[in-house]
């Protein structure tokens, strides 16, 4: 994915967090917010500085990667009062670092019609799943739709699957962040930092089609990116501002049926043009309609 990562070494930190607590700008919440390569200049208001604190008194683990936590959660944190379209919703520092998150992004949805096997009240027959000749989940080709849509569902056969309807454009995304130490020790791979927790069926060539929702951000996510870039890959991914439409790409295809969809829809790309900092109510924002 063609998305600029500002910087992947470990910013320099002090070694305590008290050192860390010590070295922090005095905080003024009427203070102009700053730009995003430069977050840790933007003071946090009280409300802020009260939650980083909490989740600090739980976070456990040697001094540098209490630090390193620290710092990271700090930016999400002031990235939220820069941004109308992030907000941090969970922290868990206790170990790993692991931040719930809301962005305001568009997010394109499948719509399925189906029901289960054996569903009351249904007169039909059984039929083939999207004209296959055995109604067998093992029968499908792994990246049809109606393969990816049994995973969806745990596995079970679904009865009466119809062809996939059209892709709703969500306004917003539930992503999970996971900051791991292995990160900062070497590359890890390039879907085990983000996760789509909602909506369901996101239907994007890096998004994984099953219960888990791996956001695919590149081939790998480099050792010590900060999490601030995590949240502008992405909200670029979730827009198609970057994504990958090529089946060979060594960036990562996670769902290969949503990207032949969007090869055929590339007039369409992207959803969105607005930036992580682009005011909510911006004329080109969509509206949640059809692709």
């Amino acid at each position: 994915m063609n998305v600029r990562v500002l910087n992947h070494a470990a910013p320099s930190q002090p070694d305590t967090d008290a050192a860390r607590l010590a070295h922090l700008p005095e905080e003024h919440a009427n203070q102009r917010p700053v730009g995003l390569e430069a977050l840790d200049e933007q003071p946090l208001t009280a409300p802020a500085l009260e939650r980083w604190r909490t989740a600090l008194e739980a976070s456990r683990g040697e001094p540098p990667w209490r630090t390193r936590k620290a710092a990271e959660l700090r930016d999400l944190l002031a990235l939220e009062q820069c941004s109308e379209r992030f907000a941090v919703l969970a922290i868990d520092a206790r170990t790993e670092l692991i931040v719930t998150a809301r962005l305001r992004v568009t997010v394109p949805v499948m719509e399925f019609e189906a029901r289960a096997e054996g569903e009351a009240g249904d007169p039909t027959p059984p039929r083939p799943l999207m004209g296959e000749a055995t109604p067998t989940a093992e029968a499908l080709p792994p990246w049809s739709p109606a393969a990816l849509l049994a995973r969806m569902h745990g596995g079970a056969l679904l009865r009466s699957v119809h062809k996939p309807g059209a892709v709703r454009i969500a306004n917003e995304a539930t992503l999970e962040l996971r900051y791991v130490p292995e990160l900062l020790r070497g590359p890890l791979p390039g879907y085990s930092a983000v996760a789509v927790l909602a909506p369901q069926q996101v239907w994007h060539s890096n998004v994984s089609f099953d219960r888990q929702q791996k956001l695919c951000i590149g081939r790998t996510v480099p050792r010590g990116m900060p999490m601030r870039e995590l949240v502008l890959l992405a909200h670029a991914a979730l827009t198609m501002q970057a994504v990958t439409l090529e089946h060979g790409d060594p960036a990562g295809v996670m769902n290969t049926a949503a990207l032949w969809y969007w090869r055929e829809r590339r007039d369409q790309l992207p959803l969105s043009a607005a930036t992580l900092l682009t005011p909510l109510e911006a004329p080109s924002e969509p509206t949640g309609g059809a692709a």
